[in-house]
Order: structure tokens, then C-alpha cells, then sequence
């Protein structure tokens, strides 16, 4: 069984005995305890039921199939069964032993199904499903990892971080606003830069702020995020520097 079936089956099973338990007052606390990591209003305000609630929090990556954290805290505080703490240790010990490679992107690779001829060992990159691999191959995600050389491991460093930066870029554009000039501008943003993107993408201050962090983002390289909490912390936006500096401790390379 492949990692997205299973945890697909334990989110199914998850809803199944949870949702006769959580009310909606329950609901509403659960999205509180969330909101801040969610950080939109408008997507918190349209979770209506436990099953938007797990996809919001799929979404913004609280909830993956390497980390079912959010699962083990609504049990622990609304459903407190003993079969269903056990279904989530029973998937965390099959995930340990299984031992995929973490950053697996299951929504990315729903059409991967096979892998070019004498390429096996190029599964280094965290986004590849081992259920990639033809089934007659032999290999196993440990005899990957064994094989793995020191280019294989600094692409699969790249390829974390590629993923990291992503999700910082996501979560500021979305809680930034206007403040993504004076934010970028101690990034070392240009002003013709500026001018560009509100030009190219006017009226529509997520896609400019998007674009710009980008840029800033290569111009600094490997001292980014660093320069970004420093220009969020100048540009008096203190509220997301500390959403970013949650992003950064959960996913630390």
C-alpha cells in the first residue's frame, strides 16, 4: 500500500469516528487554535465541518502525511477514543517502517506511475513517490537512501529548500498587503522594480507581492531568510516575522 492510500484511508477513518463527536462550538475552537497558523480569515470563516477543516489544514501544510500532529490534538481534546489513538499510532509506526522519503508531495504526483529506463536511483528528490518505481524493480526507499551519492544529497537539499521558500512566499503574500514595498525595499528591492511589478500586475497586490519576494528571495540566496525576518521586523509587520519564524522552526533543513 502506497503512503497517500494510507493516509487517505486514516483521514477517511478519522472523520468517520470523529465527526458524531465534535459539535459545532468544538469546530469553532478547533479553527481557533488553527487560525493563526492558517492566517486567512476567509478561509478559516468558510470551514463549515470537519472535513473542510482537514482539507484547510492540508492546504497550508499543518496537516500532512508526515505530520498528523493536528489529529493526535483533536482526539486527545473532543473524541478521546482508545480505537482511534491507536489507529493514528498504528499509521505513524507503519509510516516510520516504511520509511518514505520525507517531502513527498501526494497532490503533485497523482499521475507519476513509472520512471524512465536506468534512472531508479534520481528518486532522491523528496517530491517522488516510490510507488513511482516499476514493481518488478527490487528497490526499496532504503536501498535508495544506501545509494544515494553527494550530488543526489545536495539535490535533495535544493529541493527541500525550493519547497520551504515556496511556502514562506505563500504564506507572506497572502498576509502582507500593502506592506510588501517597505518590506522588499529592505530586501534591496529596486524602485524601478516596484514600479515594474504594480505596472504588470495592477489592482492585484498578492501576485505583486508574490513576484517581488521572489525576486528578493534569489537576490539574497542563501542568507534569505534571515534578510526576510530582518525587513519584516523594520517594516513593522512583527505578526508575520513570527508566522515565518513558525514556518521556518517546522520545517528546519
Amino acid at each position: 500500500m502506497t503512503v497517500q492510500v494510507k493516509y487517505k484511508d486514516l483521514i477517511e477513518e478519522f472523520v468517520k469516528i470523529s465527526k458524531p463527536c465534535v459539535s459545532f462550538e468544538n469546530l469553532e475552537e478547533i479553527k481557533n487554535e488553527y487560525s493563526y497558523d492558517i492566517g486567512s480569515k476567509r478561509k478559516i470563516s468558510g470551514i463549515q465541518n470537519l472535513e473542510g477543516l482537514i482539507k484547510v489544514l492540508e492546504k497550508y501544510t499543518i496537516l500532512a502525511y508526515d505530520d498528523i500532529k493536528p489529529l493526535y490534538y483533536i482526539e486527545k481534546r473532543y473524541i478521546k477514543k482508545s480505537d482511534l489513538i491507536t489507529k493514528l499510532k498504528n499509521y505513524e509506526d507503519w509510516y516510520k517502517l516504511m520509511n518514505y522519503p520525507s517531502y513527498y508531495n501526494m497532490y503533485q504526483n497523482d499521475n507519476a506511475r513509472s520512471l524512465p529506463k536506468n534512472n531508479h536511483h534520481e528518486t532522491c528528490d523528496r517530491r517522488v513517490s516510490l510507488n513511482s518505481l516499476p514493481e518488478n524493480s527490487g528497490l526499496n526507499s532504503h536501498n535508495l537512501r544506501l545509494q544515494e551519492t553527494p550530488k543526489q544529497l545536495s539535490q535533495t537539499l535544493n529541493n527541500k529548500e525550493s519547497k520551504l521558500k515556496q511556502i514562506v512566499v505563500l504564506k507572506v503574500s497572502e498576509q502582507l498587503g500593502r506592506s510588501w514595498r517597505d518590506v522588499c525595499r529592505f530586501m534591496n528591492l529596486k524602485e524601478y522594480q516596484i514600479d515594474e511589478l504594480e505596472n504588470k500586475y495592477p489592482c492585484n497586490l498578492k501576485e505583486q507581492c508574490n513576484k517581488a519576494l521572489h525576486i528578493c528571495i534569489s537576490q539574497n540566496n542563501s542568507e534569505w531568510k534571515m534578510s526576510l525576518l530582518h525587513a519584516l521586523e523594520k517594516g513593522r509587520r512583527k505578526d508575520v516575522k513570527e508566522v515565518v519564524e513558525k514556518i521556518l522552526l517546522r520545517n528546519e533543513i
